[in-house]
């Protein structure tokens, strides 16, 4: 299952787009719907290193891989 990130051109963006998140790309839209929603807005500043994206996606835990494919 992608999420929003399927159609991103950024290399970074891509490799998320599978992850079990409802990731969203900086955009109007994207404030909109979170101020619609009454939720925080948290930001990535594209570290590639963190533990979620590269340490359980791994496979630290039974099955993990195969959430983040």
């Amino acid at each position: 299952m992608a999420n929003r990130l399927a159609d991103a051109t950024s290399p970074y963006l891509l490799q998320h787009q599978h992850n079990p998140v409802d990731w969203w790309q900086w955009s109007p839209e994207a404030f909109a719907e979170a101020k619609r929603r009454d939720v925080p807005v948290v930001i990535s500043v594209g570290y590639a290193a963190c533990h979620w994206c590269h340490g359980t996606c791994e496979g630290s835990s039974p099955g993990a891989g195969q959430s983040c494919r």
